[in-house]
């Protein structure tokens, strides 16, 4: 007797709480057709985690619709737990297993800031006992003048390559670099929305969201940006070792929308050339970040500034003069 009492009472337990996702989810589905705002992805949230509580898991599946509206509206702010799902299920590409599919891996090969980069991360990052994890922003084809190539070969690290340009994007694809991979441009906003790209079909280093007529002919694109800590969160990652930032002007933009209480870059070189106010600027806002300035290093692809976060100070006592 007792036995079917409590059976009668656990089915009305399951019974009021699949009336309650239901009632939730009607709600929700209204909210969506009536009112397309940021209230509506945080309802989609408080569904997930009531999800959770039922015992169900597994990836979100992201309809066309609400994947357009995460992705494009402008609304889908970097911290939005459907927005940070949706970039670990189906943008993230994962690290290669295979072999290297690189033309050549002779470090002759490498252009002298990328040595000069490596050997300062050899003084004060690279742990020997422990390979370290990098981004490289501005990745292009995974291979040309690439600053973290080296770091792979050498010393086993893995991370983070983001380029936007689907061509050479379609090239990095194959290298079997030992890094995620990602074709999104970083956005210079924390919120993720589709952007105007501008390529040079003659120079695909010189392609970008802003359009620089005097290198050439551009042809515009559209393309999808997430910000940065978006992509951090879908890796869970907090911490980083090495950022290569390099994105023909709006590198300083991009650095703003980081929470800089909630990521930590060790060594970080960024492009300076094309930014409005140039390297001072740049070395302003970094030291109010808790960043020092190093040095700068030129060839004739780049001019970068090089920090390293202030809690490393002590390191560049190891620095060795070259």
């Amino acid at each position: 007797m007792l036995g079917k009492v409590y059976t009668i009472q656990k089915m009305k337990r399951v019974g009021l709480s699949r009336i309650y996702f239901a009632a939730v989810l009607c709600f929700f589905l209204i909210l969506y057709i009536f009112q397309p705002s940021d209230l509506f992805l945080s309802l989609k949230s408080s569904l997930i985690s009531y999800r959770a509580t039922l015992g169900r898991s597994g990836p979100i599946i992201f309809d066309g619709e609400l994947r357009k509206y995460i992705l494009e509206s402008g609304t889908s702010h970097q911290e939005n737990p459907l927005l940070i799902e949706l970039v670990r299920n189906e943008l993230l590409i994962q690290p290669s297993t295979i072999p290297y599919n690189i033309s050549s891996l002779d470090p002759k090969n490498v252009i002298p800031t990328n040595l000069e980069k490596l050997k300062m991360l050899e003084d004060l990052i690279i742990d020997k006992s422990k390979p370290g994890f990098f981004i490289e922003c501005g990745a292009n084809d995974g291979e040309f003048i690439s600053p973290t190539l080296l770091l792979e070969q050498a010393y086993n690290w893995t991370g983070l390559l983001i380029e936007a340009n689907p061509e050479p994007f379609s090239k990095l694809a194959t290298k079997n670099r030992n890094a995620w991979l990602i074709n999104v441009a970083l956005c210079t906003r924390p919120f993720a929305k589709q952007v105007q790209f501008f390529t040079n079909p003659n120079n695909t280093g010189l392609a970008g969201l802003n359009e620089r007529k005097y290198f050439g002919v551009n042809v515009p694109l559209n393309v999808q940006c997430v910000p940065l800590f978006t992509i951090l969160a879908a890796l869970n990652i907090t911490e980083i070792d090495y950022f290569s930032l390099d994105v023909e002007g709006l590198e300083l933009e991009i650095l703003k929308t980081v929470p800089f209480d909630k990521i930590k870059f060790k060594f970080l070189t960024v492009e300076h050339w094309s930014i409005p106010g140039g390297r001072v600027a740049l070395q302003l806002f970094m030291e109010s970040k808790g960043y020092i300035f190093i040095k700068e290093v030129n060839d004739l692809y780049t001019r970068d500034s090089v920090f390293i976060h202030k809690s490393l100070r002590h390191k560049l006592r190891n620095l060795k003069q070259r």
